[in-house]
């Protein structure tokens, strides 16, 4: 695990203490703080920088969701982790992209097992691209949104990653991304400009190795990507805590995947 920064708030300082108390043990070569007060962290969170930050909920000068919108404004890189004893704030929480969501009282492992996974993250570079799927899909790099310049470019990406590294024809992207329109000569020409405009945009990022080509067929390169649905399938018990029934909620293409994954959720 490499060094890291984290602030814990919390109105109870007791428990403030007490988690960086055992943040201390798991990382006992970075720097750990503490506050109590909402306001307080947000002054002090753009000089400090941290990593991580451990957040309540519900606290007396606003919501812990609140709170973690301004941390991620003043400090963009940082990674949230919501500490609270109500399991209904879940959904909100990944409404913001937060990295995890423990339930009072926590333990020890569990915040270890947060930390180890974000350090990983840390160690792949400080440019990654970021692939939320579960609830909207969403892409960032450096915790920023990617900007595509048309929806229907953006929708392309997230028919690759959906194939989950298959590689894919024209004409089955054709058919997904333009279901109410007959394949021909037309609908090609359409989708190989979102095929230009997408290489563009990852170009443009300092990507140009993310989407695969070969006779014809594109994919995905998954070695590439941080994605919290290639993470479920892999079994990491953080991704599958995070899947809450949707998935690519904008996207109708997706709707047998996440019947797949309700199916697995179940079993599971």
């Amino acid at each position: 695990m490499v060094a890291m920064k984290t602030l814990t708030v919390d109105d109870r300082e007791l428990l403030v203490n007490y988690v960086v108390s055992m943040l201390r043990n798991i990382d006992p070569e970075g720097t750990h703080i503490g506050e109590s007060s909402a306001e307080k962290a947000i002054s002090i969170c753009e000089e400090y920088k941290p990593d991580v930050a451990f957040l309540d909920v519900e606290m007396p000068e606003m919501t812990g969701i609140d709170l973690a919108k301004r941390l991620i404004d003043e400090c963009p890189g940082v990674h949230i982790i919501f500490i609270t004893g109500h399991k209904e704030y879940a959904f909100d929480a990944f409404q913001i992209h937060a990295s995890g969501y423990l339930l009072k009282p926590v333990s020890e492992e569990a915040i270890k097992e947060n930390l180890d996974y974000i350090s990983t993250l840390i160690n792949r570079g400080d440019k990654r691209i970021e692939i939320r799927c579960f609830g909207s899909f969403e892409v960032y790099i450096d915790g920023k949104p990617v900007k595509f310049a048309r929806t229907k470019t953006k929708e392309l990406f997230a028919f690759l990653v959906d194939r989950n590294g298959a590689m894919c024809s024209i004409d089955m992207m054709c058919g997904n991304l333009y279901p109410d329109k007959p394949l021909s000569a037309s609908s090609k020409s359409s989708l190989r400009n979102l095929i230009f405009d997408l290489k563009k945009t990852l170009v443009s990022y300092g990507y140009d190795d993310v989407i695969l080509k070969n006779r014809g067929l594109l994919g995905i390169d998954k070695e590439k990507v941080d994605c919290d649905y290639y993470r479920y399938l892999s079994g990491e018990e953080e991704a599958i805590s995070q899947f809450t029934g949707e998935y690519m909620t904008q996207y109708d293409f997706a709707e047998e995947t996440r019947a797949n994954l309700m199916r697995r959720f179940f079993i599971e």
